[in-house]
């Protein structure tokens, strides 16, 4: 029954908080750049207004209007930064592909809301979110920087691998996402430091649960890391707050 009352729990948490997956917090921890940033100021427009969905999805009335805003910035920032990419994103062989990747889930989300499909309209933007960090993957980062843009990396990877089955996979990225945590609480004060120990706490007992075969891939597993999620969310908004970082 205990266990129950968690999952139902933890079901309403993510109902309200999971659209910051990949929030405003974590790319401005990504970039490291003030607010004069172009791109990241219009990345961050993306995910503010993918919130904004989440909040407007109770009905195709209410959420449509949000739908048209994050295509019409999505158009601006495609035809902005494909044409005229930042300096550090031209080394990356695979920027238009990514854009790309994102446009088509832009695409994804106008034809499930046309079809008034608001399940699917909010899970692909939860997807395209997320995904966004993908476009951050050349950018010159700190080393606290590194280690968070590696833990939302690893994040999309282990759903990835949850879907797939994969085994061997699922339970090596999850020691790889440890310690990743831990080096994040390497750069950090004792203070600080504090806002990690949530996150190493799930991870291990995602560990120790981790599937021994393709059956055990099931609900439980699936809402601890969702559990995971939240938690990194509430970490980096912790950690974006100027007290909570210490220069090394």
């Amino acid at each position: 029954m205990n266990r129950t009352c968690r999952l139902l729990l933890v079901m309403f948490l993510m109902l309200h908080t999971w659209c910051g997956a990949c929030d405003t917090n974590l790319l401005s921890l990504i970039s490291g750049s003030g607010a004069g940033d172009a791109f990241v100021e219009k990345s961050s427009q993306l995910v503010a207004l993918s919130v904004k969905l989440g909040r407007n999805i109770q009905s195709v009335a209410s959420a449509k209007p949000v739908i048209q805003e994050i295509m019409n910035a999505w158009i601006s920032f495609d035809n902005n930064y494909s044409q005229f990419p930042p300096e550090w994103a031209k080394k990356d062989d695979n920027w238009k592909s990514k854009l790309k990747k994102l446009a088509d889930l832009i695409g994804q989300i106008n034809l499930s809301m046309n079809k008034g499909d608001l399940t699917s309209a909010h899970n692909l933007v939860l997807e395209f979110s997320k995904k966004l960090t993908i476009l951050y993957e050349c950018m010159p980062k700190t080393r606290l920087g590194e280690q968070l843009y590696k833990i939302s990396s690893n994040i999309l990877k282990l759903n990835e691998l949850f879907v797939a089955k994969d085994v061997a996979g699922f339970s090596s990225l999850i020691d790889d996402t440890m310690v990743s945590v831990i080096a994040v609480g390497g750069e950090l004060d004792e203070n600080a430091r504090k806002n990690t120990v949530p996150m190493q706490k799930y991870l291990e007992e995602l560990k120790s649960r981790a599937p021994k075969d393709e059956q055990a891939f099931n609900f439980q597993v699936k809402m601890i890391m969702m559990t995971i999620e939240d938690a990194y969310v509430k970490m980096n908004e912790h950690l974006n707050r100027p007290s909570s970082r210490e220069n090394k």
